[in-house]
């Protein structure tokens, strides 16, 4: 519903101390069940519109040339990106 009427939506893990959670797979994979985004609304609010949050829209966010970046190297078992969404633990593998 926020996404059609041109809400940006950002996700975040650790703010909320009633429900303290650091597992970005788990909050994307909240927001796909009970927001309805799609995986990759999901995702996008998770790493570009969350930048864009905290004022670091142009430098973060996105791999892209001249950006700075934190990110996640999939092995080649992984036969897709959705698959980080469905993961829910820090340190286990991501199924694929």
């Amino acid at each position: 519903m926020m996404y059609g009427l041109g809400v940006i939506v950002a996700l975040g893990s650790d703010f909320n101390p009633n429900a303290y959670c650091l597992a970005m797979p788990m909050i994307m994979h909240l927001a796909c069940v009970y927001m309805r985004l799609s995986m990759e609304e999901a995702i996008t609010a998770a790493t570009l519109n969350s930048a864009h949050s905290l004022g670091r829209g142009r430098t973060h966010g996105a791999i892209t040339a001249g950006r700075k970046g934190d990110f996640v190297v999939l092995d080649s078992s992984v036969s897709s990106w959705k698959h980080i969404i469905y993961r829910f633990a820090t340190a286990a593998p991501i199924p694929s």
